[in-house]
C-alpha cells in the first residue's frame, strides 16, 4: 500500500521501482521533473500534500515544485492527468515476456492468482500467451493479423517486441506515428491534418528516428548530463568544505568568548550572555542559509541523476522511436530547468 514516505533515489535503483510502494510501478506517471511514480502513490502523495497547500505540490524525490493543472482539482482526477511513462510501461512489459518464469500474461491480468504457462509471444502486444489464449488472440477479429511466435524462439535475433508505444497527448486514443521536422515535433495522423496541413516536411516517425540516431544527437546529451552532474558535484563539495570552514570558525570564535569572558568579573555576565547568545544566533542563521543552499543543489543533482537513469535505460532497451523521444523530453527538461545553470 502506498505511503507519502519516499525512499532514497540513487543511480543503482531498478529503474521500474515506485519509490513511494517500493515496488513495481502499476500504471507509471511522471512529473516535469521526469521522476516517475504509480499513479495510486502518486495520488495519496497529493492527498497529504493538500492538507498543507492545494495549490502546488513539491516532486517527492528532488522537492520541485508542481503547481495543480486547475483549481480544486481532485487529487484522483490530477494523478490521471499526469502523463503516463511509456517507456516504463514498455520496459516492464519487455521484462514480463523475458522472465524466466513464463507466465501468459493474459491469465495473469485476469486473475493474479492464474499461473497458466505460456507456449507464445505476440509480438504487436509484448505479450506471453499460454495455448487457450493465443487461440483467442488469433480469432480475435482485431489481433488476427499479429504476429506470434513460439516463446522459445523470442531471444533469437529478429524478434523485436513491439512494447514501446507512445500515445499523443492531444489524442489519447490515436499513436504517434508521424513527425513534423518543421515544428520538431512527433505528431498522430489527427495532429498532422489539423495542426501540420501546411508543413513540408513530415516523415513518418520511424524514419525522423533513423534520422535522429544518425546526427548523434544521443551522444551529445549524453555528454551534457555528464557534464552536469560533474559541476554539480563540485558546487556540492564547494558548499560542503564551506559548511565545514565554518563550522571550525565557529569553534574557534566560541573558545575565544569563552576566554575573554571568563577575565571579566561576574558583573558583566549579563554582557557576556547576550553577546554569545547574538553570535550564536547569526551563526545557526548563516549555516541554516548555506544548508539549504546545499540542499538545493543535492536535489538539483538527483533530478539529474534521474535524467541519466532514464537515458541510459533508453538506450540499452527502448527502440529508436522511444530513444528519439526520451532525449528530446530530457533536452526540454534540461533546458527549461538547468539552461542558466
Amino acid at each position: 500500500m502506498a505511503t507519502t514516505e519516499v525512499s532514497s533515489c540513487t543511480t543503482d535503483d531498478d529503474i521500474t521501482t515506485c519509490t513511494i510502494c517500493l515496488e513495481q510501478f502499476n500504471i507509471p506517471k511522471y512529473l516535469p521533473c521526469l521522476h516517475t511514480f504509480c499513479e495510486s502513490c502518486i495520488a495519496t502523495y497529493i492527498t497529504s500534500a493538500f492538507e498543507k497547500d492545494r495549490t502546488s505540490i513539491d516532486c517527492p524525490i528532488c522537492r520541485s515544485k508542481v503547481s495543480a493543472p486547475e483549481a480544486r482539482i481532485t487529487p484522483e482526477e490530477w494523478s490521471k492527468q499526469m502523463p503516463l511513462n511509456f517507456l516504463l510501461v514498455g520496459l516492464i512489459e519487455k521484462y514480463k515476456v523475458e522472465r524466466t518464469e513464463k507466465i501468459c500474461m493474459s491469465c495473469e491480468r485476469f486473475d493474479v492468482n492464474t499461473k497458466s504457462e505460456a507456449s507464445s509471444v505476440c509480438i504487436d502486444c509484448s505479450d506471453a500467451l499460454c495455448a487457450n489464449c493465443t487461440r483467442c488472440h488469433k480469432s480475435n477479429k482485431l489481433s488476427s493479423n499479429h504476429e506470434i511466435v513460439p516463446i522459445s524462439d523470442i531471444s533469437k535475433e529478429g524478434y523485436a517486441l513491439k512494447s514501446f508505444k507512445n500515445m499523443c497527448s492531444e489524442h489519447k486514443n490515436k499513436e504517434l506515428e508521424l513527425f513534423c521536422v518543421d515544428h520538431d515535433l512527433p505528431c498522430c495522423s489527427i495532429c498532422v491534418s489539423v495542426k501540420h496541413r501546411k508543413c513540408e516536411n513530415v516523415l513518418t516517425i520511424e524514419e525522423a528516428a533513423k534520422n535522429f540516431r544518425a546526427l548523434n544527437k544521443v551522444s551529445k546529451t549524453e555528454n551534457e548530463v555528464s557534464a552536469l552532474l560533474v559541476d554539480l558535484d563540485t558546487v556540492l563539495e564547494a558548499e560542503k568544505s564551506s559548511l565545514v570552514d565554518m563550522d571550525a570558525a565557529f569553534d574557534l570564535e566560541l573558545q575565544k568568548c569563552d576566554t575573554f569572558w571568563k577575565i571579566l568579573q561576574k558583573r558583566i555576565e549579563e554582557l557576556k550572555i547576550k553577546w554569545t547568545n547574538k553570535y550564536k544566533e547569526t551563526f545557526h542563521s548563516e549555516k541554516g542559509k548555506l544548508e539549504l543552499s546545499i540542499q538545493k543543489v543535492e536535489n538539483r543533482k538527483t533530478a539529474i541523476a534521474n535524467t541519466k537513469q532514464i537515458l541510459e535505460a533508453t538506450l540499452k532497451e527502448a527502440s529508436d522511436v522511444q530513444l528519439m523521444i526520451e532525449v528530446q523530453k530530457l533536452n526540454r527538461y534540461i533546458d527549461k530547468d538547468f539552461g542558466n545553470f
